[in-house]
């Protein structure tokens, strides 16, 4: 080798005070993406959980859990042998102050019939001990299917304060529950299908996440699993007909344009829809506008994730492609959804711990941590909905890393994960 390449080669290395700045710079940042993370998680369960009064108000003044009352009600409308009273906005409301105590506000019950089969035991516990044992089933759930794809000691504590997982928790929420369901899937699809099916099957109660599940079933060539999904889905259809009947299912029908027409006239909080039904109404007000933009989003993330699925075995790359699409494939996903970037934050932050960080991963965890604050934060501050624009970014980081990348990498079938 020449002198002149051995001067290259010198140069190319970093010098003992580079790398020291590398690490505290990385250092750093991981402790402001954690501090951050854990003071947001002491104010939200504050201001969020806790009941302040009167009657289970928080201090937000919002019920304790802000969404579950919708949950709460619904399982003991059911309880109560009026399944079909939940898609009635006015009665279900009034049963929300009944059982709150107070008025926070009308919380409308949207899922179809199967999810009262999930929600129904709650109607077993007073409103406090119901609140906190969903929360903890539904976030431990997910933790025990996170751990799959991670199985290090701090991966727990890294679930719990993922700050998309906080957003779910704080408004009580099935963020976690759709995130847990995902996860245990893609686990699970190595070797066990049938078992990945019945996960997937679940997600029925949410069809509209759910979506593209069976298209990456297909393009992944996991037929067993996607009849064991089809499967799992009619029992679930078939034991809320034989609980409950045909009247809710009809109702559930008739009730699901409001759901955009909650979207179109922005009545929710429009900060908190990252979607691009909703960046191109806020933009422009113009509801055509804004349907054949989300039309276009809609294929474009379906071939893009579908594409993925099809040309990629590995499961951190398949993970983030579904994470990122499944918010720009449909017109309603809210901050709590954002739960579900926890799993390809695991699996890439695992193949970083194993193998050490592939080019560019350090940015894409980065911003799968900030992404739902970030999200929300700026969204506000900008008076523009920026979410579509965060997924984009990390579709593409997925598609562009076909075979390579650290991407390819299989994952272990989690009866014989090894780690620490």
């Amino acid at each position: 080798m020449s002198a002149a390449s051995d001067g290259a080669s010198n140069q190319e290395r970093p010098t003992p005070e580079a790398g020291l700045f590398i690490r505290l710079s990385r250092a750093l940042l991981v402790s402001f993406c954690l501090g951050g993370a854990i003071a947001y998680l002491i104010v939200g369960v504050k201001y969020n959980l806790l009941v302040a009064g009167p009657g289970f108000l928080n201090l937000a003044g919002n019920g304790a859990g802000s969404d579950f009352i919708a949950f709460y009600a619904a399982a003991n409308q059911a309880a109560a042998g009026d399944a079909a009273g939940v898609y009635d906005v006015a009665k279900l409301h009034a049963l929300e102050v009944s059982l709150l105590g107070a008025d926070a506000g009308v919380y409308p019950w949207s899922y179809p019939p199967p999810y009262l089969l999930v929600v129904a035991p709650l109607a077993l516990l007073p409103f406090v001990p119901a609140l906190w044992t969903w929360l903890i089933a539904t976030t431990g759930a997910l933790i025990l299917a996170v751990r799959q794809a991670a199985p290090h000691l701090i991966t727990p504590a890294l679930v719990v304060i993922f700050p998309g997982v906080m957003q779910n928790l704080f408004a009580g929420q099935n963020g976690a529950l759709s995130a847990a369901l995902i996860a245990g899937g893609l686990v699970s699809l190595a070797g066990r299908p049938a078992l990945a099916g019945f996960f997937f099957g679940m997600m029925i109660y949410k069809p509209h996440i759910a979506l593209l599940l069976p298209l990456c079933l297909i393009a992944g060539k996991h037929f067993r699993a996607l009849a064991w999904m089809v499967a799992t889905a009619a029992a679930l259809v078939l034991a809320s007909l034989a609980a409950f009947g045909l009247e809710p299912w009809y109702l559930f029908i008739e009730q699901m344009p409001k759901s955009l027409e909650y979207n179109a006239k922005l009545l929710l909080p429009w900060q908190r829809v990252p979607t691009v039904f909703i960046a191109v109404m806020k933009a422009t007000g113009n509801e055509g506008w804004a349907l054949a933009a989300q039309g276009i989003s809609t294929v474009a993330a379906i071939l893009a994730c579908t594409w993925v699925w099809m040309r990629n075995q590995g499961l951190a790359a398949r993970a983030l492609a579904l994470a990122a699409a499944i918010p720009l494939a449909t017109p309603h996903a809210l901050d709590y959804d954002m739960a579900i970037l926890v799993i390809p934050f695991a699996f890439l932050a695992w193949q970083s711990w194993r193998s050490g960080p592939r080019p560019g991963a350090l940015f894409i965890l980065v911003l799968l941590w900030i992404a739902p604050l970030l999200i929300w934060f700026a969204s506000h501050a900008i008076g523009q909905q920026i979410g579509p624009v965060v997924f984009i970014v990390l579709l593409v980081y997925a598609f562009i890393y076909p075979s390579g990348g650290g991407f390819s990498h299989r994952l272990t079938p989690p009866a014989v994960a090894a780690g620490p």
